[in-house]
């Protein structure tokens, strides 16, 4: 019984370490995306957003578009991963909820609202525009790489 509880505390200790480790990489993988963004000209408005319905990475202005940023940061060994199946629907879902709250207090009235996704791979960013759609029907129609 002693030796189970040893492994069971070794097995928590080493979940809270992978935890940790997978908290640190994804907050820098955020800072990047944001100064990425940030040297392409948006604005960023928010962080970290947390509401009742979800959270939001990053919430970006440029010009008269206002942009929900779902950030991924991925290391070499799954870095080949199509950016289309990193959030699934129910996440992209979550997010556009946690949006209209966001929209629901801000001041901002945007001509085009978009949900973008910014993946970090091996700490580069790549950007993609309209990574999902909340009134298409698959919600992914139009995904494109900048």
């Amino acid at each position: 019984m002693a030796g189970s509880d040893v492994s069971a505390r070794q097995s928590a200790k080493r979940q809270s370490a992978e935890y940790l480790a997978a908290e640190r990489l994804g907050r820098r993988a955020e800072r990047r995306a944001a100064l990425f963004l940030q040297l392409k000209g948006y604005a960023i408005r928010d962080r970290r957003v947390r509401t009742p319905r979800g959270e939001i990475d990053l919430i970006v202005t440029k010009g008269s578009t206002l942009a929900f940023i779902e950030v991924k940061a991925r290391t070499s060994a799954d870095a080949l991963q199509d950016p289309a199946t990193l959030v699934p629907p129910q996440n992209w879902a979550r997010i556009a909820a946690a949006s209209a709250i966001w929209r629901a207090r801000a001041s901002l009235m945007p001509k085009i609202v978009r949900f973008d996704l910014i993946l970090v791979r091996r700490g580069i960013p790549c950007h993609v525009k309209d990574a999902y759609r909340p009134d298409a029907p698959t919600g992914r129609d139009g995904a494109g790489l900048f």
